[in-house]
């Protein structure tokens, strides 16, 4: 209670700076006063702690991939991804059937579960079926900015330990000597084709992954669990060595639920097109 006493006091102070100021703030004044009057919650250690106006949330038990195409039948022919530069599109019906084949391959060629994929690539339509399908194959999700340096590159991909790496045309000959001498080096090596160059000799085109996904049996027994780790992002390294951040299924998850829960229908609309 005294904290907000307290703002309200300060808030009054910063008001007095400009006359438009004053009635900004005093709208955060009111605000305050009115939350002030209402009951607080005091936890074991005889704190008090004010209650969320959303009231109780339990997060659901759903990996990431279950969340994300839950919807999915409602709107199925609606366009979901779509490239800006080059036109290319994905409803949400092609966006989850790609996603799973994806799955499908990449536990084909091996790939099983506790496994860590780096995925290096630009905000393509493709790094979004990339990422679920890494998702939904019990696969780790490694991202890694795609202007990295090739040591920049090489040090989170030893840190991590990569299985397999997933990158673009573009950048796949930086990527491949970061790789060298890496656990990554002896796994699959995945290259999103833009049509204007080839991809080095050995590696697996992305769109094959599709293709050949659509040949194999479904992946019909899951190990992953909500408290598995999903991704392993890593920090800026502002004031040290970069470091793996431990997201779990639950984690992502939860975030969603929470912001669906608190925006209701202001957030959370399907495409309009079609």
């Amino acid at each position: 209670m005294t904290s907000v006493k307290q703002f309200v006091r300060y808030a009054r102070r910063l008001g007095q700076i400009s006359e438009s100021g004053t009635k900004v703030v005093n709208r955060f004044v009111k605000y305050a006063s009115t939350q002030a009057q209402h009951k607080f919650i005091e936890d074991e250690n005889g704190k008090k702690i004010f209650p969320s106006p959303f009231g109780d949330f339990t997060p659901s038990d759903s990996l990431v991939h279950e969340y994300v195409w839950k919807n999915v039948e409602l709107f199925p022919n609606r366009i979901a991804l779509e490239c800006s530069m080059t036109g290319k599109k994905y409803t949400y019906a092609e966006a989850r059937d790609a996603s799973n084949y994806i799955a499908r391959s990449l536990r084909n060629m091996g790939l099983k579960k506790g496994d860590l994929v780096a995925l290096i690539t630009p905000n393509y339509p493709e790094t979004i079926l990339a990422a679920v399908g890494v998702l939904e194959a019990d696969l780790i999700l490694t991202t890694m900015n795609p202007t990295y340096t090739i040591e920049e590159m090489k040090k989170q991909i030893k840190d991590c330990e990569a299985a397999a790496i997933i990158t673009v045309a573009e950048i796949a000959h930086i990527v491949l000597e970061a790789r060298k001498n890496t656990s990554a080096s002896r796994g699959p090596f995945v290259v999103i084709e833009d049509g204007t160059r080839s991809i080095p000799e050995g590696s697996v085109p992305f769109k094959d992954l599709v293709t050949r996904g659509k040949t194999l049996p479904p992946i019909t027994h899951y190990q992953t669990t909500s408290n598995d780790l999903a991704i392993l992002p890593y920090s800026s390294g502002t004031t040290g060595m970069p470091k793996g951040v431990m997201l779990t299924h639950r984690n992502l998850v939860s975030n969603m639920e929470m912001v669906e829960y608190t925006t209701k229908e202001r957030m959370w609309r399907h495409t309009t097109g079609e």
